[in-house]
């Protein structure tokens, strides 16, 4: 037992075995991202990818041939708020989206609509909102909210154009723009780290120690 413990010990302790450095995403266009590790088991990441940008850090420990990420303090997802709910007849639906500070979103939002057929509508916000062209008699039943370049989806809204069909919401961001890592794995492969996230493989190559 005693043995199995340290065994234990040894599989979540920082690692010292040459693998504290500096490191750079290699073989991605359009994409700059870096990575250092240090000795006492903080990391420090940053990576800018289309319109997606990312800063961050937070702890890590070696388990076997991989580096385990962890953001600190804990990652907490962003929400949407339903902020009012009108009736219009200038449309049939106007979705709308806000920052925190009441201020238009600066990048698209996915609107996803679900009919009351079970079919989905999906589209996104623009400088006026998302308002989608809807046949005579179709009825929505529900909406979700999305940030595709964060990869979050929010749980769903429910709706009735009958009642109300200008519909404003704002988002929460919480630890939005900061990476979501929970246990990352990086694969150790000689002096690379290899992160596969998202169904992608990135290989951040070590630059310095």
């Amino acid at each position: 037992m005693r043995r199995l413990a340290a065994l234990l010990l040894l599989a979540a302790t920082p690692a010292f075995a040459g693998v504290e450095g500096v490191y750079r995403l290699e073989g991605v266009r359009e994409a700059a991202s870096g990575l250092e590790l240090t000795a006492d088991g903080h990391f420090r990441y940053g990576l800018t990818y289309g319109a997606l940008d990312e800063v961050g850090e937070g702890r890590w420990v070696r388990d076997g041939n991989r580096i385990l990420l962890t953001t600190e303090p804990a990652w907490t997802a962003p929400v949407f708020e339903a902020v009012s709910a009108e009736r219009s007849a200038e449309f049939p639906l106007r979705v709308q989206v806000t920052g925190p500070d009441g201020s238009p979103m600066s990048w698209p939002v996915d609107v996803i609509l679900t009919l009351a057929e079970g079919h989905e509508v999906q589209g996104h916000t623009q400088s006026y909102g998302y308002m989608p062209s809807l046949g005579e008699g179709i009825r929505v039943t529900s909406l979700r909210l999305g940030l595709g370049v964060f990869d979050f989806l929010s749980a769903p809204f429910p709706v009735d154009l009958a009642r109300a069909n200008d519909l404003t919401f704002r988002l929460v961001p919480n630890s939005l723009g900061q990476p979501p890592f929970k246990g990352q794995p990086l694969l150790i492969e000689g002096d690379d780290l290899v992160m596969l996230r998202g169904g992608d493989r990135l290989t951040y190559r070590k630059q310095s120690e």
